[in-house]
């Protein structure tokens, strides 16, 4: 065991786990549940517009709250929405319900292959959380394994997608494994509560200003999510949408695609601290952002499923690389006592311009222009890279806290 791993990262990673592993399948079977429910691509993508609206909603108040009242108190408070938006999706087909459960849940958004559970109003309380129990010399490598076992929970998750296929035969249908994998999310969520109960955190001054922040680093770190939100909103369960009628596989074939760009992505974690501290964590992620961005343009050309998975794959590889080091380096650039508020609003433009996105992305598809929300993501995720560059290429990793 290495000597930083403590009791409390180690429940935070326990968390992590298990927050990948319903992130996983949730962004594959939601799309495809939805299809099937006779939900057209536009209404899917309304969904997912009002699931990203109340992420951004839930994001400011975990910020303010977390750095005001305590970091472990709101990652407890997101399990309990967790478990109450999965039940709408056991109990209920209506769209308003629906709508109205994966919002407050954010059921079905993020957890993309590769992404090991980075994603959603969780972040910004447990980004600090992590850091405020990692050595300094090891954060980046904390990251990276925190990365890496979430990678592998996805995995596990992108598995767990084949039970809608064995399971259609139940009693509840072509539903039953859907309706399992919901019950599912309800029950991590209950399971999250335990794991994070025992967590010790520093205890906040009284008193503190919520807005006590350094606007200008706000400004940057804003503009550039902003870019990258809008190109994320085009991929995520759009993606598998986009697998689905493109190519004409169900949640199994894409789930097993995703479970193995999961585990080969959870290497490329484990390497990314070494990349950022031999070349510098700026370069490194412009770096590997810019061939994830060239790899995710060159998907709409390819004529079969197994080739845009290849490629699809590639891409995670390269775009992984330099994930941990945009979280440590968020984390690095910022106070103490303001990094969960400067985490959620700096990701709060990345959370509005991704829910503009799955409306017209679904509606291209619709017309068929199946290859155009990809090749948009592509550009806005590009912008993203061209401004971290300009913004943060004088940024040197001694210069971090």
């Amino acid at each position: 065991m290495p000597a930083w791993l403590n009791r409390d990262l180690a429940l935070l990673f326990a968390a992590r786990v298990l927050r990948s592993i319903t992130q996983a399948f949730l962004v594959i079977i939601v799309p495809i549940y939805l299809a099937r429910l006779d939900f057209s691509a536009v209404r899917i993508g309304v969904l997912l517009t009002a699931t990203t609206l109340g992420g951004a909603v839930l994001i400011v108040l975990v910020g303010v709250g977390a750095d005001r009242w305590g970091r472990k108190k709101v990652l407890i408070l997101l399990a309990v929405l967790q478990a109450l938006g999965a039940a709408g999706f056991v109990f209920s087909t209506s769209f308003g319900v629906l709508t109205l459960a994966s919002a407050v849940g954010t059921i079905g958004r993020g957890g993309g292959a590769g992404s090991a559970g980075a994603f959603g109003p969780f972040y910004p309380a447990e980004q600090p959380l992590v850091t405020e129990h990692a050595p300094l010399s090891q954060r980046n490598t904390v990251f990276g394994v925190l990365s890496f076992l979430g990678v592998l929970g996805g995995a596990a998750g992108s598995l767990l997608a084949l039970l809608p296929a064995h399971l259609a035969g139940g009693p509840g249908g072509w539903r039953t494994g859907y309706l399992a994998l919901f019950a599912g999310t309800m029950a991590s969520g209950l399971l999250l509560i335990a794991i994070m109960l025992p967590v010790s955190e520093q205890r906040r001054a009284k008193g503190r200003p919520a807005f006590r922040l350094s606007w200008r680093l706000l400004g940057k770190f804003s503009l550039t999510n902003a870019f990258n939100g809008f190109g994320i909103g085009f991929l995520g369960p759009l993606l598998t949408y986009w697998f689905y009628v493109r190519f004409g596989v169900g949640p199994g074939t894409i789930g097993l695609l995703f479970a193995v760009i999961n585990l080969i992505t959870a290497l490329p974690y484990l390497l990314s601290a070494r990349l950022g501290n031999a070349f510098g964590m700026v370069r490194t992620v412009v770096v590997t952002r810019t061939v994830a961005v060239t790899l995710t343009a060159l998907m709409v050309l390819a004529p079969t499923y197994y080739l845009a998975g290849a490629l699809y794959a590639l891409r995670m590889v390269f775009n992984t690389l330099g994930n941990p080091l945009r979280q440590s380096f968020v984390m690095g650039m910022s106070r103490e006592e303001e990094r969960s508020t400067m985490a959620a609003f700096s990701n709060l433009p990345m959370q509005v311009t991704s829910a503009l996105s799955p409306p017209l992305g679904g509606w291209l598809m619709e017309e068929g222009l199946l290859g155009l929300p990809l090749l948009l993501a592509a550009v806005f995720q590009m912008a993203n890279v061209v401004f971290y560059w300009r913004f943060f290429r004088q940024v040197k990793n001694e210069d971090l806290t």
